[in-house]
């Protein structure tokens, strides 16, 4: 809800924030941090707040807003008072109109904390203090101030007790209003959230005050969803201000509404950010939406949030909604694409082609920067999934790596061998790989192969044991760390029956395909050629089996693979 701007009242007393969505401008003097304040619209929020302390954006946006903090701070002495602040975004803290600290904008408006300090002689009595911030892209947003009195040996965050008390007032009695014959009330109450990080759903509970046996009541959500019953509960995925309307029904036709405007924030009272048995409600009301009308911030934050806690069916299940409205999201909001195609490709739930649409709706969306990283990503989907070198080559030469993260960058190096191996340019991918310098190994990385024992030995134990998901990991983090290893076939066998085992066939298939232009020896291409055939078989590419089966058969003959193929498929699949 965006609330007024314009000359208010203003107390002489406590911390006032106000925030607004973040406009155009620049953060280098306090000239132009005004002026950004100014020129930015509209209000988000605007509330009395305990300190200038803050970590989670108390007015619904986790993204691209301004905040300006008022205060009124008791200074108990004359004497000199240093004063600091901390921010993750450009920042300036003043006292009594004199800039004490500016944290400049330099580094992305969304760099990590920094913390600067300045000294001010202040008389004792009261002082205004002021600190405006801004904070843009997504991550945690942090706004805090402290000083250090005369005396004092360090810093000490500015409490609520350091700042002029608000009056508060006292009911000694009270006499209710008398009800108006006819209408209908509703209360709400945030009763409980499931926090992780800085995303939270936040659960509410709404109840018709003085219900009527005669009636029956339906509530509306602003997230276009309904609910029915005189007391009911509805999780959002945003804070903020909220819209919820009630119908009055009598004989199934509505003969009263009631909408209002609720402020839909955290628990603080809960003691735990987490719990399981919240969120197993709440995922259970997620679960049964329909999301063709959902607001996509809702939708995008839903996205989010099941990302960090990979909660792949409900990703799976709004990813159905949103790639059908892509065209509703900017780019504020095109990462949503980039989640949902990663976790599209995901070998538990491998909707590749739902993958491919991600990727492209993340570039056809995004800001520059999540272009070339999507860029990037459906490269590798052609050239690693859906084995179409050609579409590969077309999208990867184009991707700007000054874009890219460091990771990203090294990714797409080894991207560059694998499409070089899958045109069957076996020298130049060896090449590739041998010019990628050797990685440090994967910090946190908890399934190792021991270095004492034969890799091969290892990774067939796993196998043996259909631990697919250890195979898989252990082999990806020997190829990041030594990228040549993607050509070594006792490296990359392995690798294609771990896929081969967790369905992911696509995947089997195009490193099968790579190593096969890979090798000279005959015993490694006889077995890839055999475990062509049975993935070739899995995805129902009955001619492609025949033609790797003839292959096998007519070339090595008299290997163990082409036994075993015979054996195996030699009624079904060998052509007579």
């Amino acid at each position: 809800m965006a609330l007024p701007a314009g000359p208010r009242w203003e107390p002489q007393a406590g911390v006032t924030l106000e925030t607004r969505r973040l406009g155009k401008g620049g953060f280098d003097t306090w000239e132009d941090a005004l002026a950004l304040w100014q020129g930015s619209k509209p209000v988000l929020g605007r509330g009395l707040v305990g300190q200038i302390f803050h970590g989670i954006h108390p007015f619904e946006a986790t993204a691209n807003f301004v905040g300006r903090f008022t205060g009124y701070v008791v200074a108990p002495q004359t004497g000199i008072y240093e004063f600091t602040s901390m921010s993750t975004g450009p920042s300036f803290l003043r006292v009594d109109g004199r800039t004490m600290m500016h944290r400049p904008k330099g580094g992305g408006m969304n760099a990590s904390h920094m913390q600067g300090a300045g000294k001010i002689e202040l008389q004792a009595g009261v002082h205004q203090v002021e600190y405006s911030c801004a904070h843009s892209g997504e991550g945690t947003w942090y706004a805090g101030a402290a000083w250090r009195p005369p005396g004092a040996k360090y810093f000490q965050v500015l409490a609520p007790t350091n700042f002029v008390p608000v009056a508060r007032f006292a009911a000694t009695e009270f006499a209710p209003a008398e009800p108006v014959p006819g209408r209908t009330y509703f209360e709400s109450r945030n009763v409980e959230h499931s926090l992780v990080d800085d995303l939270i759903l936040v659960n509410m509970e709404f109840n018709v005050v003085g219900t009527n046996a005669a009636q029956s009541y339906e509530w509306v959500f602003d997230d276009a969803t309904k609910a029915t019953g005189a007391k009911v509960r509805h999780p959002f995925p945003r804070p903020g201000m909220r819209q919820v309307t009630l119908n009055v029904l009598e004989k199934g036709a509505k003969v009263g509404s009631l909408t209002d405007t609720i402020a839909v924030k955290p628990q603080w009272a809960q003691q735990a950010a987490w719990h399981d048995s919240i969120y197993a409600e709440e995922s259970r009301d997620l679960a049964g939406r329909e999301y063709a009308a959902t607001p996509v911030a809702d939708v995008a934050a839903l996205v989010k949030f099941a990302h960090r806690i990979e909660d792949r069916p409900l990703m799976t299940r709004l990813g159905g909604f949103a790639l059908k409205r892509q065209g509703e999201f900017d780019a504020t909001l095109a990462g949503t694409f980039f989640q949902l195609a990663g976790n599209y490709e995901h070998f538990a739930v491998r909707d590749y082609p739902a993958a491919e649409q991600g990727w492209k709706a993340a570039i056809a969306q995004g800001d520059p920067t999540l272009r070339e990283r999507a860029k990037l990503r459906l490269a590798g989907y052609y050239i690693n999934i859906a084995t179409r070198a050609q579409e590969g080559r077309k999208v990867f030469d184009t991707v700007q790596e000054t874009a890219l993260t460091d990771n990203e960058r090294r990714l797409k190096k080894i991207y560059g061998g694998d499409l070089l191996l899958l045109e069957g340019k076996a020298d130049e991918a060896r090449a590739a790989y041998k010019a990628i310098i050797t990685a440090p190994p994967v910090k946190g990385a908890t399934a190792r192969l021991d270095v004492n024992v034969p890799k091969i030995e290892n990774a067939r134990d796993l196998i043996r044991r259909k631990e697919y998901d250890a195979v898989a990991e252990m082999i990806w983090q020997i190829q990041w760390e030594k990228p040549m290893e993607r050509m070594d076939f006792e490296t990359g066998l392995p690798q294609v029956k771990a896929f081969f085992g967790r369905k992911e066939f696509p995947l089997a298939r195009s490193r099968s395909l790579q190593l096969l232009n890979g090798t000279t020896v005959d015993n490694q291409r006889a077995e890839l050629l055999y475990q062509l055939i049975e993935i070739h078989l899995a995805l129902a590419q009955t001619d492609l089996a025949q033609d790797s089966f003839a292959q096998l058969t007519k070339l090595y003959p008299y290997s163990e693979a082409a036994a075993n193929a015979k054996f195996k498929w030699g009624k079904s699949v060998g052509k007579n």
